[in-house]
């Protein structure tokens, strides 16, 4: 653990891990390659582990990138295991994003989703049941990444599970200076107006507030 960890955090209510800084190249150094395989034409698919075995048909699993500077939450089994889990603030607060998105959705008449930085963590309208818990499209991402409101006529996929639900304004959620995910309004014909807009950063702007110390 030494190897990976390079402090931990203890709070109240969970604790932070944060890994050596040059995890990437630990990890590289491992014998991984030796456990895993991924077979020609898998290795540009983002998120993606392939496990080989031998006379039996390969499994895919979603991986969770974490990073180096990111929190984890860890958890203990009776058993004696260990759990390393991404810690996600916004997360956390997904019984307030649920507010924020019916309250939207009845002020725009328009389908709202909130995510955080893997997948979506609220949504309203008529993807509720399909995006809740779908991992963000690479196109999300890239938005929440530039840290600005985008406004598009073209629509953006907000999950690769659901390519029909597509995101017309996409508002970035930062809380104490931290990238913690993104809100979004749904459907792009016809645009969203000014005032839906200016109520989705409202909206961003508070929940922001919601995960200060």
């Amino acid at each position: 653990l030494e190897l990976l960890i390079d402090r931990i955090l203890v709070f109240e209510d969970h604790l932070e891990i944060r890994l050596q800084a040059d995890i990437d190249s630990i990890l590289r150094s491992s014998g991984l390659e030796e456990a895993v395989n991924f077979d020609f034409g898998t290795e540009k698919i983002e998120k993606t582990l392939i496990q080989s075995y031998k006379n039996h048909k390969d499994k895919v699993f979603r991986v969770n990138d974490i990073s180096n500077g990111e929190p984890l939450e860890i958890f203990t089994e009776a058993g004696g295991s260990v759990i390393f889990r991404k810690y996600s603030p916004a997360g956390e607060q997904s019984a307030t994003a649920g507010n924020l998105c019916e309250a939207l959705y009845r002020t725009c008449a328009r389908p709202v989703v909130f995510c955080d930085r893997d997948s979506v963590i609220a949504a309203s309208g008529a993807f509720r049941r399909e995006l809740d818990g779908r991992p963000i499209s690479p196109e999300i991402d890239a938005v929440m990444q530039s840290r600005t409101l985008r406004r598009t006529e073209n629509g953006i996929p907000v999950s690769p599970a659901v390519p029909e639900a597509e995101a017309g304004v996409v508002a970035p959620v930062i809380s104490g200076g931290d990238l913690c995910g993104c809100a979004a309004l749904l459907g792009t014909d016809p645009p969203a107006s000014d005032s839906d807009v200016k109520l989705l950063q409202a909206a961003a702007l508070f929940f922001a507030k919601q995960m200060e110390p």
